[in-house]
């Protein structure tokens, strides 16, 4: 895979909403021995182009991770409830976007189970 079958992947992107799967992050951040847990599709997408370009890792290394962003980019997982930096965001539809419901610790979504509820 070139550089610009890379770009072209990244440019696609379809699921503006959604996230990887954790098992996907795992094998991306084995791949690319960084942690991606906090990072967007775009910056995913870059990061491995400059660990490419500066030969970092392998071309069969960044083929790998754009092979999983391809395949996840069409079914993305969206969750109902997101927190972040414990604030908790709830899915609108009709918004198409996240909306900030509350403040709440992440032992308390845990234990309310809000990260297993999808769209």
């Amino acid at each position: 895979m070139n550089i610009q079958q890379m770009t072209h992947i990244k440019n696609c992107r379809e699921n503006l909403v959604g996230f990887l799967h954790f098992t996907d992050i795992l094998n991306i951040n084995e791949l690319l021995k960084s942690d991606i847990s906090q990072l967007n599709f775009y910056d995913i997408c870059d990061l491995t182009i400059s660990k490419y370009q500066k030969r970092e890792i392998s071309e069969k290394t960044a083929s790998q991770v754009f092979e999983i962003l391809m395949t996840e980019n069409i079914s993305f997982r969206t969750n109902k409830y997101r927190l972040d930096k414990n604030k908790l965001f709830e899915y609108s539809e009709s918004h198409n976007a996240y909306l900030y419901v509350r403040t709440m610790s992440k032992q308390e979504f845990n234990l309310k189970s809000f990260g297993n509820i999808y769209i």
